[in-house]
């Protein structure tokens, strides 16, 4: 496949499937005979068929856009990333500096490792800058705003240094230019799962100033801790930080910038005792592990940044087939909001052995969504979507559907709800 073909792939109209300039541009008939290519494939055609953004809540307190992106462009982009993203790859410091987001399966079938293997890396990594005899402080941040300030002349350049002048670099970024231009995307979209290859090709500038600078540190996406020696000062890390963000066009997060220079403290915020606790009665089949996970359920939503921890609950209860939770949210349906895509994944893998469970939740999306509650009614439609329900649900499926005020990701998924259902 010639690279420079999938500059076509994007129509320059709102409504691609209508005028479309050249009819299969990369070849999509070959593609899907070539799971070696896309991984995965199985889910070709779930996407919307144009551009488009919903709100998504973080922790309870703010939103993000995510971008769904047509089929067609998902596809194509994914492929070009292969051209490319193991240079990138092969740029930043070694796992586990760099733990997130790193190549598993090489191009062009490419594949991240493991998320949750990748995140122990993490926690390890932080956990032996803290444990070392030098130790003075830890330093703790992250980037303002990430992926919404990323800009494409600056992703440009950075990859123009790392793999050189390439058709399919040229060919994303073209295409982020149109999203940008006609559908008001704000930076580098979130959501695709190529993105991070554009984050790492800049974010890759700090990790390798702060190799040159003698710091050791770790980075997961956007977060970033560096330990300080004891005789150093934090300030020259934080100095160093802002001066090779700068340099990318992007700054740090003041607010969430943080120097623990008591070990025990510092320790504290790589590992949470009750997640530590809780992995062990796992390991060992302890009958007692049920009852805690849904205290740390019950726990986790009373903290203020009690994120992984009800992550954490909800994988658990997840793969343990537990429905506990349902009924929590039913009680509360607020509670999902705390992460829709977590509990949206955990309804998904209950909904066979309990599908009353799930199935008493479905009348939240009759209601007009908001802002906080949009990704929740999303989720919720995508875990109706894995199994045949009774002629109720398949009425209000198709009530959803036929709501032309809805959001028009929202009515997809209930099209592909009703799809298997009786109405």
């Amino acid at each position: 496949m010639n690279p420079s073909q999938l500059s076509a792939n994007l129509s320059q109209s709102k409504h691609w499937s209508e005028s479309r300039d050249l009819p299969d541009p990369v070849g999509l008939a070959d593609l899907r005979l070539r799971p070696d290519l896309v991984v995965p494939l199985a889910g070709f055609g779930r996407s919307p068929s144009e551009f488009t953004a919903f709100p998504w809540p973080n922790t309870g307190m703010k939103t993000r856009s995510m971008a769904v992106i047509d089929p067609y462009d998902e596809l194509a982009c994914r492929v070009a990333v292969a051209e490319f993203i193991l240079a990138v790859d092969t740029h930043l410091p070694p796992r586990p500096v760099v733990a997130g987001y790193r190549i598993g399966k090489q191009p062009p079938g490419w594949a991240y490792r493991h998320p949750g293997k990748s995140h122990s890396e993490h926690r390890d990594r932080v956990a032996a800058l803290v444990a070392a005899d030098d130790f003075g402080a830890l330093v703790v941040t992250d980037v303002a705003r990430c992926y919404g300030s990323i800009q494409l002349p600056a992703v440009a350049e950075r990859l123009m240094s790392l793999v050189g002048k390439h058709a399919a670099v040229d060919a994303v970024l073209s295409w982020w230019s149109i999203w940008a231009d006609r559908d008001g995307c704000v930076g580098l979209p979130i959501g695709p799962e190529w993105s991070p290859a554009f984050a790492h090709a800049l974010l890759g500038h700090v990790d390798s100033e702060l190799v040159k600078g003698g710091f050791r540190h770790g980075r997961w996406s956007d977060d970033i801790a560096i330990g300080v020696p004891v005789r150093g000062d934090p300030c020259d890390a934080l100095a160093l930080v802002d001066e090779a963000l700068q340099m990318v066009g992007l700054e740090r997060s003041v607010e969430k910038t943080f120097i623990h220079d008591d070990p025990a403290a510092a320790l504290a915020r790589v590992r949470n005792t009750a997640l530590s606790g809780l992995e062990g009665m796992l390991a060992t089949g302890d009958a007692k592990v049920d009852g805690c996970v849904h205290d740390l359920f019950s726990a986790a939503i009373d903290m203020t940044d009690g994120l992984s921890s009800f992550r954490f609950a909800m994988r658990t209860m997840k793969h343990r087939r537990d429905a506990w939770a349902a009924a929590q949210f039913a009680r509360d349906p607020s509670l999902m909001e705390i992460d829709p895509a977590t509990a949206g994944s955990y309804l998904s893998a209950i909904a066979v052995d309990h599908p009353d469970a799930v199935a008493g939740l479905f009348c939240l999306v009759a209601a007009k969504p908001t802002d906080r509650s949009a990704a929740v009614h999303l989720h919720l439609m995508k875990a109706a979507s894995v199994r045949l329900w009774g002629a109720a649900e398949g009425r209000l499926f198709e009530a959803v559907h036929d709501d032309a005020d809805a959001p028009e990701v929202l009515r997809w998924w209930s099209a592909e709800a009703l799809a298997a259902t009786p109405s």
